[in-house]
């Protein structure tokens, strides 16, 4: 537990004021129930409790409080279900996940909490000015008015890029894994193996993160703060168990409804998806009808075509290794004909602009003068699955 005047700092940083009273009373219970208080308050049902004592002021210090304690907000059900400990800790994040946090990654977390997500957007490779109206609107937190102004800067920035970058990229050619990285991923062979056998000619192997082709319109930095987290050091190993690991996490809260015939599925994971429903019969009993809401394969996954590396999955993982200054990481190759096309939670840049002399490359994320840092609509995905029973008439 951070002490009483760490968090009055950290208040004084963020909002002016040291709110005192507030931090008070976020570890008021420590005194009678020790380590275990977080459980009481550092959570979100906390936060409203503290907004109703202390005002809207008040709420904003208990956030920053608990992302002080816990590096992630969570519910009280979080404590209930074991997603979070009795520290409020994220139970399946490692111990490096709040040994390595640092102050750059505390105060990225405050200014993600208190004033919303924020994106970076390859805004010179939109091909018209209506296609970067349109995500703005729908994604962004611009008014009207900066929405203009934004779209006036983007008219100079592109004039700029095509001036300076025509010269098509050099063909690419990914490296045999060696090491650490050749090690973990004979090791994990056999759990990648299903994933891995659907498509033909996958294997392992390294790749220049500066010739990667970025599919995503843009990236979004509340995720990669999650997976910043899950990244347990800088060492061959530590990439390797990161860029290719072999779990996911997968968290949803449920609601049926009173007639127990629909459920929703609500989650801040946008890499979830609804897999195909399956129906068997079950003899002298009827028919048995299953979903399956699962999370998609987070390996950082690339289809070699004609000579180009495109980013299928995994993308914000490259995009982090990338930024911590990494030339080369590890990743599953895929041998394929045709540029694949990317389905997801993200907006897509269409084919023919990945195929272009010099299309979109990841290390562009990492230019200033190639983006805009945009704040983001903070989103979550429901799924819905209902069933009814309808009497129609037939003649």
């Amino acid at each position: 537990m951070a002490p009483l005047q760490q968090h009055m700092k950290d208040c004084e940083t963020f909002l002016g004021a040291p709110y005192e009273e507030v931090n008070r009373w976020m570890d008021e219970l420590f005194a009678t129930v020790g380590a275990k208080h977080r459980k009481y308050r550092h959570h979100w049902e906390g936060i409203r409790e503290a907004g109703k004592l202390f005002g809207a002021d008040g709420a904003r210090a208990a956030i920053v409080h608990i992302l002080r304690d816990c590096r992630n907000i969570p519910s009280l059900e979080d404590y209930e279900t074991g997603v979070a400990d009795d520290l409020g800790l994220v139970a399946s994040w490692p111990a490096s996940a709040y040994v390595h946090y640092t102050e750059e990654a505390f105060a990225a977390l405050v200014k993600n909490r208190l004033e919303g997500p924020m994106g970076v957007l390859l805004w010179v490779f939109f091909k018209t000015q209506t296609d970067l109206a349109n995500l703005l609107v729908g994604l962004s937190r611009y008014s009207e008015d900066e929405r203009a102004k934004q779209l006036h800067e983007w008219s100079q920035a592109l004039a700029r890029f095509e001036e300076s970058n025509k010269p098509p990229i050099q063909n690419a050619t990914p490296r045999e894994t060696a090491g650490a990285v050749r090690e973990w991923c004979d090791q994990k062979t056999p759990i990648f193996s299903s994933l891995i056998a659907q498509f033909p000619n996958a294997r392992f192997a390294m790749v220049s993160t500066e010739q990667l082709i970025m599919p995503l319109t843009f990236i979004d930095y509340e995720y990669v703060e999650e997976l910043k987290a899950t990244l347990t050091g800088t060492e061959a190993g530590d990439i390797a168990r990161f860029a290719l690991p072999d779990h996911f996490s997968v968290q949803a809260k449920t609601g049926f409804d009173p007639s127990g015939r629909a459920v929703n599925f609500v989650s801040s994971q946008k890499s979830l998806v609804l897999a195909p429903m399956t129906v068997n019969a079950v003899p002298g009993v009827g028919w048995e009808v299953k979903m399956l809401i699962m999370g998609t394969p987070q390996l950082i996954m690339v289809s070699h075509v004609a000579g180009r590396l495109y980013l299928r999955s995994g993308i914000h993982r490259a995009y982090l290794l990338a930024s911590l200054g990494l030339s080369e990481i590890p990743c599953v190759i895929l041998e394929e004909q045709q540029i694949p096309q990317i389905i997801g939670p993200y907006p897509a840049f269409a084919p023919q602009v990945l195929a272009m002399p010099r299309p979109p490359l990841l290390k562009d994320t990492l230019d200033p003068s190639l983006t805009l840092s945009f704040p983001l609509v903070r989103t979550q995905k429901i799924f819905r699955i209902s069933a009814e029973e309808l009497v129609v008439p037939v003649n």
